[in-house]
């Protein structure tokens, strides 16, 4: 009903004077750019694309039919969107991987040398990131949504249809399943995996490998019916403390001659 009565208003085709485009890169007749809008060398923009004011695609980025990136988006190096992908203002899509090694009592930096594909319809909420491995790709399956503030680290991927509230952090080299659902400010460990279906409420702490279809709380991670009744007994735990230590010392009174 929303979309009848409030339809979408796409901007009219065409480059503003203020756009700046690589004479090799390749735009589309039907895409808008906006003022402030730099395309770099080799990169390739498909029909009806919308990109805002101040979206920087840096050297060789496929953004697919239908795309839009809103204000400040910035798109790194060999990055690739497909079509009909959403991506909000000031995230970041290909930045460099969080890589560095222990070396002379300091930290050598790891060239990040990969990228990054956003499969169709995937959407990233402000501010979010989607970073880039030192080799290979981080690759976010086809309708998968991303909310505000959520950091996808190198080298992550993820299946089809996922969904990722605000404050998720998934760190490098993970594996997310399809249809997946992390609630907010949900914790993923490096090189786990996470089984199709699996949902993981609120500041929940993956720290291991979690299988298909489980739904999974707390930190660390445990099954959600036992963590509610853990839960439940927490605010008790004064009580049952002192209750504890009644009985402590009516058993040491009994043993008394």
């Amino acid at each position: 009903a929303l979309d009848c009565l409030y339809p979408r208003q796409r901007p009219t085709p065409g480059r503003h004077s203020q756009a700046v485009v690589a004479p090799d890169a390749h735009v589309a007749d039907s895409a808008s750019l906006a003022p402030g809008v730099v395309i770099g060398p080799r990169c390739r923009v498909g029909e009806e694309v919308v990109l805002h004011p101040g979206v920087v695609l840096y050297e060789d980025v496929w953004v697919g039919q239908g795309c839009e990136l809103h204000g400040n988006v910035v798109v790194h190096s060999h990055s690739r969107l497909g079509r009909n992908c959403v991506v909000q203002a000031n995230a970041v899509i290909g930045g460099e991987g969080f890589g560095f090694v222990p070396a002379g009592g300091g930290w050598r930096k790891m060239p990040q040398t990969g990228h990054v594909v956003l499969e169709e319809e995937v959407e990233v909420g402000c501010c979010s990131t989607v970073d880039r491995p030192a080799v290979g790709e981080t690759r976010l399956g086809a309708g998968t949504k991303i909310d505000n503030l959520v950091q996808i680290g190198h080298g992550v991927v993820t299946g089809q249809g996922c969904a990722f509230a605000a404050q998720v952090g998934i760190a490098g080299g993970a594996v997310v399943g399809r249809g997946v659902i992390l609630a907010g400010q949900v914790g993923v460990t490096n090189r786990v995996r996470i089984g199709d279906g699996v949902v993981a409420s609120s500041k929940a702490g993956v720290h291991a490998n979690v299988g298909p279809g489980e739904v999974v709380s707390g930190f660390p991670v445990i099954p959600n019916r036992l963590w509610l009744r853990a839960s439940a007994l927490f605010a008790r735990l004064p009580e049952l403390s002192r209750s504890l230590k009644r009985l402590q010392r009516q058993v040491e009174r009994s043993r008394q001659p």
